[in-house]
């Protein structure tokens, strides 16, 4: 299942993930969603979503 949030970031965070995001050739959800899993991974690696 997928979930609208709302983040309230920096502008040049959001400018910097945008441009990486691009020259990965993924959205900016996906990226966001890649990072969020990375640190939960990180923090529980015992744990799977």
């Amino acid at each position: 299942m997928k979930a609208k949030i709302t983040l309230i970031l920096d502008d040049a965070v959001i400018e910097q993930a945008k441009i990486y995001a691009e020259k990965q050739g993924i959205s900016l959800d996906e990226f966001m969603e890649n990072c969020f899993k990375s640190l939960i991974d990180e923090n529980n690696p015992t744990e799977t979503l």
